[in-house]
Order: C-alpha cells, then sequence, then structure tokens
C-alpha cells in the first residue's frame, strides 16, 4: 500500500512540489562522499508549464516511486559527512518528468575497461544521449590547480572564493571523463558514433561560478536546465531521431541485460499517438517487460550486442566488473 502512496504522491509532487534547499558538498577521498548544509527556503514556482501533460505519458515501476518521493520529501540534511546526491537529482529528475521525452536511467554506473564512472543520471533518446551531472553546491567557486593522478590523468580542482574549500575534482572534469567513457562504450558496442551530451546542474539558487570552461561541459542552474532540456527532448535534434531507434534500442536491451532498468520512459516516443499508458506504477519486471515489448515491436532493435567482457553496466554504487561476470545480456 506504501508503493502505491509512492505513485500517487509521486504525480501529485510532479504537479505541485518544487524545494529550494542550500546544500554544501565537503570533497572526501572517496568521490561520493561529500558535505552538505540545506537550510530552509520556500518552495519556488515553475514558469510555463499551463500546458505541459508530458506526466500523462511516462511509464515508471514502484521501486522508482517509492525512491523519488523519498528523495523529495527527504528531511534538513545537517550532518557533515553524508551523501546528498538524491535530493538534488530528483529535483533534475522532476523538471524531465515536466517535458517528457527519452528513456530515463537514475543512478547508472558504467565500467568501460576497469575505468569506472557515475553517470547520475541518462537521458536515452534517439536522436543522441544526455549525462547530468548534479551538484548541490552553495557560494561563488572558480576553477583551482591542476594535478596529475597516479594513473597519469591531468584533474583540476574546483575552489570555493567564501572560505577557500577545495574539490579534488571538479564536476566539469568527472562530466567531461563520463562523456567520454560512455561515448567509447557505446562506439564500442554498437559499431556507431552516437552523439553524448553532458552537462553539468547545480541545484542551488546560490551557486555561482567565476570564470570559463571550455571542456566541452556546461554548467548551468536549475532553471536553466529546464530550458536546455526543453531542447534537447523536442527541439531540432530531437526531429532527427528516425536513423537510430534500432542502435538505441539495441543499447537499452545491452544494458538491461546486467540487471539495470530504467527510472522511467515517454510513450510519445514510440508514437505520435501511444496507447493507452498502463497503470503506474509498475512492478519493475512488467515495467521491464512492456518497456522491451515497444523496443522491439515498434522500433525494431537492429541487432543483439554481444556481451563485452570489457564493458560492464551496474549500480554506480556497486562498481566492482566482477561482481557480474556470471551476467549475460538479454
Amino acid at each position: 500500500m506504501l508503493l502505491w502512496n509512492g505513485g500517487i504522491a509521486l504525480i501529485c509532487v510532479l504537479l505541485f512540489m518544487r524545494f529550494k534547499k542550500d546544500v554544501i558538498y565537503q570533497d572526501a577521498a572517496e568521490e561520493h562522499d561529500e558535505a552538505t548544509h540545506t537550510p530552509d527556503t520556500q518552495p519556488a514556482e515553475r514558469d510555463g508549464w499551463e500546458d505541459a501533460s508530458a506526466e500523462d505519458f511516462l511509464v515508471y515501476h514502484t521501486q522508482f516511486a517509492r525512491r523519488f518521493h523519498e528523495a523529495l520529501e527527504a528531511p534538513n540534511v545537517h550532518s557533515e559527512q553524508v551523501q546528498a546526491g538524491d535530493h538534488g537529482e530528483a529535483r533534475v529528475l522532476q523538471a524531465i518528468c515536466y517535458t517528457g521525452g527519452g528513456i530515463v536511467y537514475w543512478g547508472l554506473g558504467l565500467s568501460n575497461r576497469n575505468s569506472k564512472c557515475e553517470m547520475g543520471i541518462l537521458v536515452v533518446a534517439p536522436h543522441g544521449l544526455l549525462h547530468v551531472n548534479v551538484k548541490n553546491l552553495r557560494g561563488t567557486w572558480e576553477s583551482g590547480e591542476f594535478y596529475a593522478e597516479p594513473k597519469g590523468r591531468t584533474v583540476q580542482t574546483w575552489r570555493r572564493q567564501e572560505d577557500g574549500l577545495v574539490l579534488s575534482k571538479s564536476p566539469v572534469f568527472q562530466a567531461n571523463r563520463a562523456r567520454k567513457m560512455l561515448g567509447s562504450a557505446v562506439s564500442d558496442l554498437c559499431n556507431t558514433m552516437l552523439p553524448v551530451h553532458s552537462v553539468v546542474v547545480v541545484a542551488n539558487d546560490s551557486f555561482q561560478f567565476s570564470g570559463d570552461t571550455d571542456d566541452g561541459v556546461t554548467i548551468m542552474s536549475l532553471d536553466e536546465f529546464d530550458d536546455f532540456y526543453r531542447d534537447f527532448a523536442h527541439g531540432s535534434l530531437a526531429r532527427l531521431q528516425a536513423a537510430r531507434k534500432g542502435t538505441i534500442g539495441s543499447l537499452v536491451q545491452y544494458i538491461s541485460g546486467y540487471g539495470q532498468r530504467p527510472a522511467f520512459y515517454d510513450l510519445r516516443m514510440f508514437s505520435d499517438h501511444p496507447d493507452e499508458k498502463p497503470e503506474v506504477p509498475l512492478m519493475p519486471g512488467a515495467f521491464e517487460d512492456n518497456l522491451l515489448h515497444h523496443l522491439n515491436e515498434v522500433w525494431g532493435l537492429d541487432y543483439r550486442i554481444p556481451k563485452h567482457d570489457q564493458i560492464w553496466f551496474g549500480d554506480k554504487d556497486d562498481m566492482d566488473p566482477n561482481k557480474n561476470n556470471s551476467k549475460s545480456g538479454i
């Protein structure tokens, strides 16, 4: 019963909720550990959603509904050593839900030839892939020093002007690395190049960045992401989608073979006048069956991608490839 209440609450959240919380990240030895401080602020109004009806076409499952609702309802965090990614990522997912479009993953991880990265949020669409690296930084930040890691990579830091706090890996570096790793993996798996876009979204209104970055990654606020994503999902790029449907479908099938299902998808990808949406949230197995049915029957998969021993998709918090060596593509 709680799950279904969560599902109903999800729809309510999509229509009526928008939280504003300040969050402070403290860099730690692991990339996952970041410090936060989230004082209360008033929810903000969204502009331009009067005619939005994307939620009427979203198909999602119970696990996502519960996690999404809990993330947006999460109490204020005052601990100095916590992971605070879910709340900020849920606010970005909220914007994606309003607009629709794509097959959307939340919390996906990638291991490509033993190099690992987190996808955070990944939108898979016929016209390209969009990776969103979400941060909850407050204050004014600037590019910091460069240093070399033991593996030979050159990394740049970020520094906060107010107190000198340093992030050992800048969000732009993290996003750019994930973008390149994902592009390389997709090229190897699908034998073709697909557009891969990467952005950094800072889910905190006090954030400012002092300086320029030319690493192919854009830094933006939540409001800026609203506009950006509308153009990505339904703008001129989306009209180029037909040529890549089978390839993208094969990629989604390959990811599913590692037990990784999307959070939700938009039925309008498969038809301008989609059939009646199933009653949501679906149980995870029924959700996956529903998606794969559309990929096979409507798009038509180009091919079944054979398992690649050096490219593995998993949960972002469980990135040891050896744990999934026994799994095969579906």
